[in-house]
């Protein structure tokens, strides 16, 4: 992408996003791996400019340099704005390396304009142990258990992988997020043309096991490394030889384990213990439940007040007018997925806005 592209992504961005989200903004997606096109684009792209070294050196410094230009580009435009967040692409198994992008960004040569980061990504995966089974020889006569006593087995290595990015992110002040994380039990060739191996890999993650084993580690991601934002790979997708990576399989999958995991140990950390109900940054308002069936009630200083449901894609579905303290919203018709509330005063300026689930 050119720099003019990216000046008018940053201005559309800036125009038209609803101003109470936040905006990551990332060069691109693994840039270290060399799996992937843009590595060679950037080593290629670093060697055009001069510099020296390797072809995943080369890629690493680009990545530094270009995530400084874009960076900058859209200082420039959301000047002072809490809104950005800019995001330095990271390796989730080898801190070093991350250690190299960012002091590369940190470096004037690299980045002449000393525009700041304010996260480091990773993809802390788990369970990756499909194909360590097939070269042991065991894919003909393991057990799902046997593979979820793998998988179980294989956290503590995730937790290092964890701990050791964030003691980076904490040296160089910056948050530590994960643009990709959940499950990694996929096997590779050989061991995906088994297809009794493969089914049995696809039984693990709907074995009510697996669950356990999210809310372990995404308590530890949450607790014990206090991470930041999280964003699973992935929603919903049929499972195949190409992984099981889908949360649930169906949108009427509700209990899948995976699913339920995410419910019972992520999206509850948002409700406080002895309570139903959800506060919003408004202290004078009140949203619950998050997880809605039938009824959303909103409570605060609502007089004058219009409040909207909207789906992800936009899409107005309900709006109400308020004049009270309360207000009680029939969401029952509403078709399961994830939605946002706005809640606008008599201008039509935003108050709060809050996210729901509907199931």
């Amino acid at each position: 992408a050119s720099d003019d592209f990216i000046l008018q992504f940053a201005e559309m961005l800036h125009n038209q996003v609803n101003p109470n989200l936040k905006i990551y903004i990332e060069y691109s997606n693994e840039v270290w791996n060399s799996i992937f096109s843009q590595n060679e684009y950037a080593a290629d792209a670093a060697a055009a400019l001069g510099y020296t070294g390797q072809p995943w050196d080369l890629a690493w410094q680009y990545t530094a340099k270009r995530s400084a230009d874009i960076f900058q580009i859209f200082e420039n435009v959301f000047e002072n704005d809490e809104r950005l967040v800019k995001v330095i692409p990271g390796f989730a198994a080898n801190a070093w390396v991350n250690n190299y992008i960012i002091e590369r960004f940190n470096d004037a040569f690299y980045n002449p304009s000393g525009v700041t980061a304010d996260a480091l990504a990773i993809a802390p995966y788990f369970g990756g142990v499909a194909n360590e089974i097939g070269d042991d020889g065991l894919a003909d006569i393991i057990t799902v258990d046997e593979i979820l006593d793998a998988m179980e087995n294989s956290l503590p290595e995730t937790y290092f992988w964890m701990d050791e990015n964030k003691a980076l992110a904490d040296e160089k002040n910056l948050d530590l997020i994960a643009y990709e994380g959940g499950q990694h039990l996929v096997a590779y060739y050989p061991y995906n043309e088994n297809e009794e191996f493969v089914e049995k890999l696809l039984d693990a993650n709907r074995h009510p096991r697996m669950k356990d084993l999210y809310c372990d580690y995404f308590d530890y991601w949450y607790d014990e490394v206090e991470g930041g934002v999280f964003a699973h790979f992935s929603s919903h997708g049929g499972f195949s030889r190409y992984g099981a990576w889908g949360v649930k399989e169906t949108y009427d999958d509700v209990n899948a384990p995976k699913y339920l995991a995410l419910k019972n140990c992520v999206f509850n950390y948002n409700i406080h213990p002895t309570s139903t109900k959800t506060p919003i940054e408004n202290e004078k308002i009140v949203l619950y439940p998050t997880i809605a069936t039938n009824l959303l009630k909103v409570e605060g200083k609502l007089d004058n007040c219009s409040i909207s449901i909207f789906d992800t894609r936009g899409v107005l579905y309900q709006r109400l007018d308020s004049a009270g303290s309360s207000a009680i919203i029939n969401v029952e018709q509403l078709p399961n997925g994830i939605y946002f509330v706005r809640i606008t005063n008599s201008e039509n300026e935003i108050i709060e806005t809050a996210k729901i689930i509907k199931q």
